[in-house]
């Protein structure tokens, strides 16, 4: 059984190795991540491609499928609006490591 343990804080979230797939959308969704917040999207879902903040949904179903709908089996990032978040979500789980 796997212990989760709390992610720092959104201002001390750690950049994703060069290596992964989807670095671009990581830091996308990091330099958008205030403003999200700001704008009172905390529990909402960004939905991220490339360099562009697509949208946000309010359930993690609704963004995936949106994902899918727009860009088929490429590349694309859900990710949970909050301060903390120990994960990245996409069409495969893919875990940041520190």
């Amino acid at each position: 059984m796997s212990k989760l343990v709390s992610a720092p804080k959104a201002a001390e979230q750690p950049e994703c190795p060069a290596e992964g797939s989807l670095e671009r959308e990581w830091q996308t969704f990091q330099r958008e991540l205030g403003q999200l917040l700001a704008k009172g999207n905390a529990g909402r879902f960004a939905l991220i491609r490339t360099d562009e903040l697509v949208g946000v949904w309010d359930t993690e179903d609704e963004a995936l499928r949106e994902g899918y709908q727009r860009f088929g089996l490429e590349p694309f990032l859900v990710q949970p609006v909050t301060e903390e978040e120990p994960t990245l979500r996409a069409g495969v789980t893919w875990r940041c490591r520190t």
